[in-house]
């Protein structure tokens, strides 16, 4: 005899009153949840591939968008913040990074975080667009301190998430960058924000400073206190292999450090440091010796008599200073050149870009559509 066969009054005859409702209620609240579930009222759209967009430090999702009105999103990539519902399906979405307070300062849209906080707001993002979207392929692509958010993400997961994931990483300083320096020597000569220009506030943030490399030979970075934060980031990279399907990798090569592109005033360099000078607190020509120290095969040197021009074979015997896009050396933007990273069996795409500032490396479209289009092939 099945219940499922037999009247309610015929079963609280056999059963009893107590018994009927305990075999009746596992049906009940079954039934109730199903209804009344969140997912059950909003079913989420199935989507083949979703592409994250992720900012650097001292950004915006606005850097993305010259990418957004190419035809391969046609302005159609909403902006997902922390704790804010995903309301739009899409193929494209752009990540936010949270505000933080740190040492009485409030730092934007991620600059106060480390790189593992920035992480887990990757993974609420992730999460936050699968309540709205279920993909089969998920691209991270980020740029500068993004690509190092994206990391710590993949890097700390403990189960493989439903959906195969590629990473794209364009001018991230994987290994660090001498530029973090810069906001390590503020720091520990006493200056804070309000003592220079807004337009360069952000070199006093947290963000800057765990980017910091620190170097005892020309051609490697070395583990340091100054370096602590980006060593901790890398001890994990032998992991991304088991995590993602597959790599891209844009860098820029043909700018050293401190210039911005052809004809543009370069920082570190000559006249155009002695102008920039008053702009930042201290001595200029000191602050400048603590970020290139162990770079460079001077111990000191005036602004200008000794420039620092990466001529002849500089260029050859100084990587992490006379190659790079201004901000970040070309070494250090490639994923695959990072000690500990192996691949295995996975596909990496480089690309290569010449003369293009940090700041610009967002709006070679072309570029990046090649290489999202490749990478949404190589995942399997």
């Amino acid at each position: 005899m099945h219940l499922q066969s037999l009247h309610p009054r015929k079963l609280i005859r056999i059963f009893g009153v107590t018994e009927f409702l305990l075999a009746v209620m596992p049906w009940v609240l079954a039934c109730s949840a199903i209804l009344i579930s969140p997912n059950a009222r909003a079913a989420t759209t199935a989507v083949d591939t979703v592409t994250l967009l992720v900012h650097g430090t001292n950004s915006s999702p606005t850097t993305w968008n010259d990418l957004v009105k190419s035809p391969l999103f046609a302005n159609v990539c909403p902006i997902v913040r922390l704790g804010v519902p995903v309301t739009q399906v899409s193929r494209c979405y752009r990540y936010q990074f949270a505000d933080r307070r740190v040492d009485n300062e409030v730092w934007t849209r991620g600059d106060g975080a480390t790189f593992f906080q920035l992480g887990k707001e990757v993974q609420a993002a992730l999460d936050n667009i699968a309540k709205k979207v279920s993909a089969k392929k998920v691209i991270l692509a980020a740029h500068s301190r993004g690509g190092l958010a994206a990391r710590a993400y993949l890097q700390s997961l403990t189960a493989l998430p439903k959906f195969k994931i590629a990473l794209l990483t364009i001018g991230t300083p994987h290994q660090g960058t001498p530029f973090g320096r810069i906001g390590v020597w503020m720091r520990d000569n006493h200056y804070g924000p309000d003592d220079t220009i807004d337009d360069l506030r952000f070199v006093f943030s947290p963000s800057v400073r765990y980017m910091a490399s620190d170097h005892k030979s020309p051609l490697q970075p070395v583990n340091s206190a100054v370096s602590a934060e980006i060593w901790k980031l890398n001890a994990g990279a032998k992991t991304l292999a088991s995590r993602v399907s597959s790599f891209g990798v844009i860098y820029s090569t043909g700018l050293y450090l401190g210039q911005k592109g052809y004809g543009d005033c370069n920082l570190l360099d000559g006249f155009c440091a002695l102008l920039s000078a008053p702009l930042l607190p201290g001595s200029f020509d000191k602050m400048l010796g603590f970020t290139l120290r162990n770079i460079a095969d001077i111990n000191k040197r005036s602004l200008l008599p000794d420039t620092w021009r990466c001529d002849g074979d500089r260029q050859t015997r100084y990587p992490w200073a006379c190659d790079g896009d201004g901000i970040v050396p070309a070494v250090s933007q490639r994923l695959n050149l990072l000690p500990g990273f192996n691949r295995g069996t996975r596909p990496l795409r480089v690309a290569a870009l010449t003369r293009v500032p940090h700041t610009a490396e967002t709006g070679r479209v072309t570029v990046i559509v090649n290489m999202l289009s490749q990478l949404q092939k190589d995942i399997r």
